[in-house]
């Protein structure tokens, strides 16, 4: 069922696999199978193969048309891709991700004995709104998949 819209099938064929859909269709309505073909398929529960077919086409078109790859595909099957509208470009998924920088919590934080640290800490963490504060600092540290990195940090 699934390949029949990519292969050659004859008339014949085509009426057997039909006639096969027809019976599976009575059997899982709980009709009998002498029921006329004309009311089950009026119950509209169950779509033809025609049907079928004709929405895998569509599906495949609609996939295909709006992609640059699956119109590269069109035309290598020689259909005329001109005429289709501009596939509009999107943002890539990385973008929508906020970034977040959570740095690691210092020792020695006891808020009676370092009072001063906890109010360094206090003012490095609020945000400045001058660019022109910030400088470039380079960090590189060891891990499994990246050598090196560099970010920008704010200065104090």
């Amino acid at each position: 069922m699934y390949g029949l819209p990519y292969m050659r099938v004859t008339e014949h064929q085509f009426r057997q696999i039909n006639n096969i859909l027809r019976r599976i269709t009575r059997i899982t309505l709980g009709v009998p199978s002498y029921a006329a073909s004309t009311f089950v398929e009026g119950t509209a529960i169950f779509n033809t193969l025609t049907d079928r077919l004709i929405m895998h086409q569509e599906a495949q078109s609609h996939r295909l048309t709006t992609s640059k790859q699956g119109r590269a595909l069109l035309e290598l099957m020689g259909y005329n891709t001109a005429n289709l509208p501009v596939i509009p470009l999107t943002a890539p998924p990385w973008d929508a991700i906020p970034f977040i920088k959570v740095k690691p919590i210092p020792k020695h934080m006891n808020s009676e004995e370092d009072a001063a640290r906890r109010a360094e800490r206090t003012r490095i963490q609020q945000p400045t709104d001058s660019v022109s504060s910030c400088r470039r600092q380079l960090y590189r540290w060891q891990s499994s998949h990246c050598k090196h990195r560099f970010f920008w940090q704010r200065s104090r």
